[in-house]
């Protein structure tokens, strides 16, 4: 027995997790535009005449036909929720814990054929970055389906198609097919994703021609498909009838100063802020590693070496001391607006310092394709400058793509430090982080598990003379997406009742 363990742990921890994450996502129920998306009642003005929940193939085409038309163009991934919704619940908790899983499996499978080094302990690492989401991500990111449908679980292809063509570089005419389809599937997804995909397949292609001196096709082929894919998303009509709505008029009136000095805080608070505090440790943790490596092996200028570790032992000292993260600190600790200035001036220099670290340790170590990610992560972040808010769920993709690196370079650490008793010292109190963090959320949505279940229960038992519906409101709000009960989201109940079959006179309240 001791002996299949050990010829098969590694299937055991990710089997183990899978069925963690499938667990966890028990206590996970419909919130918000789910109803909607559901019930193909999401766009008010389109008519369907499906009943509740149980759509049909053709039902859910015609309503994403309009959708492409008249709201936008995601709606590759709004197929795979309306479809596995007209299912019911279960589906779509199944498969996401599959999507989750398989994510952190092609991290393993990644560090895994780069380092050489395959290991329980990068599995084992991988699925323990899950951990590093925290629950303002988690609630509005990952267990909001339409949310995560879009966030998420495009990355998985992404990164089937990084581990195949540039890691494994998988080539011939069944594997380009493959490779076409991942990234197309990849690029039509959402714009934050789509321009991620743009920019590595990009960067690959250049880096490329750049080494040879001469076009690959298989490069060239891969980014049009990518660029397809990005294309038929962002020209959708009813993109730019959103752009045009009302409601974004005053952002897109700004000028290009104006909407830089309003998302460049914005974007940085929400990646290295109050709510990403894990995340953000770490990451800098690993950003002063390079640097220090870089400076120590000498890799590069002297003078930008040593500038780059001085700004980001001073971006983690008070990352690790400041609630509200480096860059909220410092940009507020004055009002003037020529502070804010200068200080963002500051900011851009030490982004830029802590490329040019990275770029440089990753280079040395002939890793193109992590350059490429980490550039194209960015990248993924960069598109939100033009876009009239940013919700936290759009660090998602930045942090999963963050945490190939993280294991990357929890590898590099183990191979310097050697000796056992001092990684035990980092890694354990790490470990116990991230489990109590994964323990406190799972816990928060377990609390809401019965409240949640009753509620649906009773509407799907409504008679057909019922006036008035009393329902429960949850023990604990943070732990859930946007509840009807809550100020200006009553209009959910206008797709629970759709998604229910529910009359509209029918009165739903909340005690």
């Amino acid at each position: 027995m001791l002996d299949l363990i050990k010829k098969y742990k590694i299937g055991l921890i990710f089997l183990i997790f899978f069925l963690i994450v499938f667990i966890q996502h028990q206590f996970v129920f419909l919130y918000h535009d789910d109803y909607g998306y559901a019930s193909l009642s999401y766009l008010s003005d389109f008519s369907t005449n499906n009943n509740g929940y149980h759509a049909t193939i053709s039902q859910i085409f015609n309503f994403l036909i309009y959708h492409y038309n008249h709201w936008g163009g995601r709606v590759l991934y709004f197929f795979v929720e309306c479809f596995l919704l007209s299912f019911g619940l279960y589906p779509i908790r199944f498969v996401q814990s599959l999507v989750i899983t398989g994510i952190f499996y092609l991290i393993y499978k990644i560090v895994s054929d780069i380092t050489k080094y395959d290991d329980w302990k990068i599995a084992l690492a991988s699925v323990m970055c899950y951990g590093i989401f925290e629950i303002m991500i988690i609630r509005g990111g990952i267990f909001w389906f339409t949310a995560s449908v879009l966030y998420m679980f495009p990355l998985l292809p992404f990164l089937a198609f990084m581990y195949f063509y540039s890691i494994k570089k998988k080539r011939g005419i069944w594997f380009n097919l493959l490779n076409v389809v991942l990234i197309f599937i990849s690029s039509f997804s959402q714009e934050q994703i789509a321009a991620m995909v743009v920019a590595y397949i990009g960067l690959i292609t250049l880096y490329e021609f750049y080494k040879n001196k001469k076009v690959d096709i298989n490069n060239i082929v891969m980014c049009i498909s990518s660029i397809c894919g990005f294309l038929i998303l962002m020209l959708s009509p009813g993109s730019k009838m959103r752009m045009d709505s009302p409601t974004n008029q005053s952002f897109y009136n700004l000028s290009l100063f104006g909407k830089l000095k309003k998302n460049i805080p914005e974007i940085l608070f929400n990646n290295f802020g109050i709510y990403t505090r894990i995340f953000t440790i770490l990451f800098f943790t690993m950003i002063l590693y390079i640097s220090y490596k870089v400076f120590s092996k000498k890799i590069g200028k002297s003078i930008f070496n040593k500038i780059s570790l001085l700004s980001n032992s001073l971006i983690f000292g008070l990352s690790i001391f400041s609630q509200v993260g480096y860059f909220e600190y410092l940009y507020n600790y004055m009002g003037s607006n020529i502070w804010k200035l200068a200080i963002m001036l500051i900011f851009m220099v030490q982004l830029l310092l802590i490329i040019y670290s990275v770029a440089l340790y990753l280079y040395d170590k002939k890793q193109i394709p992590l350059i490429a990610l980490f550039l194209a992560c960015i990248c993924s972040q960069l598109t939100m400058l033009v876009a009239p808010y940013f919700p936290l769920r759009s660090a998602i993709m930045f942090e999963f793509g963050m945490f190939v690196l993280f294991v990357y370079v929890f590898i590099n650490i183990l191979d310097d430090i050697k000796n056992k008793k001092i990684i035990k010292f980092i890694t354990i109190p790490i470990c116990l982080i991230l489990l109590l963090n994964f323990a406190s959320i799972t816990k928060g949505y377990m609390k809401n598990y019965k409240i949640n279940r009753d509620n649906d229960r009773i509407l799907r038992n409504v008679n057909k003379n019922t006036k008035k519906i009393k329902l429960r409101k949850l023990n604990d709000d943070l732990y859930s997406c946007d509840q009807p009960y809550m100020d200006g989201f009553d209009y959910i109940t206008i797709y629970m009742k759709k998604y229910y079959e529910l009359s509209d006179n029918i009165l739903i309240y909340y005690e």
